[in-house]
């Protein structure tokens, strides 16, 4: 398809008449949707072949970015691949569009109803049944304290967490 797209831009190339531009022209919208209904085949039968590894490969690659090899045209029209260089210039042109801070904070009114936690009342018995119920096979949280250690634990832990909560 490529090669029947190409014919017809190297003789509108050559010859600059409007008909070779129209032939060149409906040649690249046909491979274009070859290259489509390539594109939908492929990932129809991804789709069909029902294997999350081959997804998640497939949407894996298609998220990869060859940005660190594109060069970046500098001030004195050189141009570099080096990521600090590269960062410098970023940030002096993202620096130049954006707008200063003033420093002024706008007043803006406390629209949410603040009622705090004294609604909710918490009981070792709940906490600890909370506990029991923790899967021990997933990660630990933000404070990096295991599933399964909260789960061993949940007999200790129930009265000094519930008086936490209840503050």
């Amino acid at each position: 398809m490529r090669k029947q797209k190409a014919i017809p831009w190297k003789f509108w190339k050559l010859s600059n008449v409007p008909e070779d531009k129209i032939l060149y022209k409906t040649a690249a919208v046909k491979c274009k949707n070859a290259i489509d209904k390539f594109h939908a085949a492929k990932e129809l039968a991804l789709v069909r072949k029902n294997n999350l590894g081959s997804f998640f490969s497939f949407i894996n690659n298609r998220l990869k970015s060859n940005i660190a090899s594109v060069g970046l045209k500098m001030d004195d029209e050189t141009i570099t691949t080096d990521p600090s260089v590269k960062g410098e210039i970023f940030n002096k042109f993202f620096g130049s569009v954006f707008t200063v801070d003033n420093g002024l904070c706008p007043d803006v009114n406390n629209r949410a109803v603040d009622h705090g936690l004294s609604t909710i009342t918490f009981t070792p018995q709940t906490v600890r049944s909370v506990l029991l119920k923790l899967k021990p096979s997933t990660s630990s949280g933000h404070d990096c304290i295991p599933n399964v250690f909260l789960k061993n634990c949940a007999n200790n832990l129930a009265n000094p967490l519930c008086h936490i909560f209840s503050i």
